[in-house]
Order: structure tokens, then sequence, then C-alpha cells
């Protein structure tokens, strides 16, 4: 039984999908090919979820350890096995004490963003999903009461910025040495470089060119 012991927990929208993606690349590196099981984070959540368009995104969640460790039953002698969840960030309350029953000995990987831009990068998403129908300002007014009316929690655009204690719950739980931090702006200019820290830090080739000609998820 492959279990793993890499995540990327997010947070949205800062470079998470394109980082899953050269990841996949290295041979050294098994990803799950499914982004987003979220499944150390269902307990979280109550479902349904009842925002515009939230049914279809809960229908993809993993929502068993059986299919959630069939994601990893393909992994062969690759040194890290991993996946990523760009929730796991946000609800590190209840994420972390069942990662670490997993697998104590985890790293974990998060890119950060600006949270202004974020948020709004997170809001420009919805809308072009068409999902979102309101302006920025009132969908920020509305945000207390779309939390409290059980939405998914993409659309907490402003709550979700607040890194400081999810960070650091992820370095008290796992230690510094097996928590990297990367920042979004970064990751923009130069994603070759930061990918070839992130080797490092899993302790895998970084001679390994992943294929960064591809932009995953650009939005304003």
């Amino acid at each position: 039984m492959k279990i793993p012991n890499f995540f990327l927990v997010g947070a949205a929208k800062a470079g998470t999908t394109a980082a899953h993606v050269y990841l996949y690349q290295h041979p050294e590196v098994y990803m799950s090919f499914l982004k987003e099981p979220k499944y150390l984070s269902i307990s979280a959540n109550r479902f349904p979820h009842n925002g515009p368009g939230d049914r279809k995104v809960d229908d993809g969640i993993v929502k068993s350890m059986e299919e959630y460790l069939n994601l990893f039953k393909d992994a062969g002698d690759e040194k890290v096995i991993g996946e990523s969840s760009a929730d796991y960030l946000y609800f590190h309350n209840t994420v972390i004490p069942r990662m670490k029953s997993l697998s104590p000995g985890a790293k974990i990987l998060i890119m950060l963003r600006n949270p202004v831009e974020r948020a709004y990068t997170s809001y420009r998403h919805m809308v072009m999903d068409e999902r979102e129908t309101l302006s920025f300002e009132n969908a920020l007014r509305r945000e207390e009461e779309r939390m409290k009316a059980n939405y998914e929690f993409i659309w907490f655009y402003k709550d979700a910025g607040f890194y400081y204690k999810q960070v650091r719950h992820y370095i008290e739980s796992f230690g510094k040495e097996n928590v990297k931090i990367c920042i979004y702006d970064d990751f923009a200019a130069d994603s070759m470089a930061v990918m070839k820290d992130i080797f490092r830090f899993l302790d895998v080739d970084e001679g390994f060119d992943p294929n960064t000609a591809v932009r995953y998820n650009v939005g304003p």
C-alpha cells in the first residue's frame, strides 16, 4: 500500500496547478493524477455545499480512504509520492491531525501570493466560470453571509488570505525543515529556478528540467 509523503497544500490561486504539473513530470516524484482530491479536508466541510456550481465541485471530491489510496496505487519506486489540494492550507485545523496520522514525516509545500491579488484572481476565476455574478466589492461584503450559508471555500476571497496561523500550524506540526514556502511572484518570474529549489527540498534530482513553457490557470 502506497502512502503519500508529500503534500502541496495551497494557497489557492498561487501557482499550485502549475507546480503540480511540473512535479508530476519528475521521474522521482509520483503525483496523484487527480489534483484537488481534498480527502483530508472532508470533515471540515458540510456536504452538499450551497453556492452556485458547488454541487459539481462536491462530486469530484474523494470521500473514502480506499478511493484516496487508490490515487497512489500505481506508484513504483519514486522517492516522493504526493498530492495537491489547495484547501488544505485553509482547513489546517482539520487537515493537519489527519495528515500527521497518515504520514507523520511528510514534507509540505506552501505557495503564497499577495492576499489582495490572490483574492481578486480567485474572484475573476469565479466570474469566468459563470458562478459569480456580484461585483468584487459586493462579493466581499457578502462573504460572511456566504460562509454561514455553507458555500464552498473557493468563495472566501478574503478569508482564505489570512496565512499566518495556517503556515505557523504546519511548521509547528511538521517541523521547519519539512515545510517549504514559495512566493508566487518568484514562481511567476522564474518558475524553473523555483522548481529546482523545490526539488532540492524534496531531495530529488534538481538537474531535471520540467517543461515550464505552458502556463496554467493564468488570471489577472
